[in-house]
């Protein structure tokens, strides 16, 4: 698992991939959505706009945000 604070893990505790984006290389990574840009603190907006399930994804005008912590902190450290 990648090097995220416990408290991040613990405020995504309603990922329903069981958190496998942080299980790269492990053989069943899942792939995080497409971040286009972050707008203000925990929340990117994704390149894809279509509707997926996810307690940390929703619709924002023509456009899908997501407000994963763990996600965000990928991001920011990449």
């Amino acid at each position: 698992m990648t090097d995220i604070p416990q408290k991040i893990l613990l405020a995504a505790d309603k990922c329903p991939h069981q958190l496998a984006c942080t299980k790269a290389g492990e053989g069943q990574a899942h792939q995080k959505c497409q971040v286009k840009y972050p707008d203000g603190e925990g929340i990117l907006f994704l390149a894809e706009t279509e509707h997926k399930v996810c307690p940390y994804r929703q619709a924002f005008a023509a456009s899908q945000v997501c407000r994963c912590p763990v996600h965000y902190h990928l991001h920011q450290k990449s």
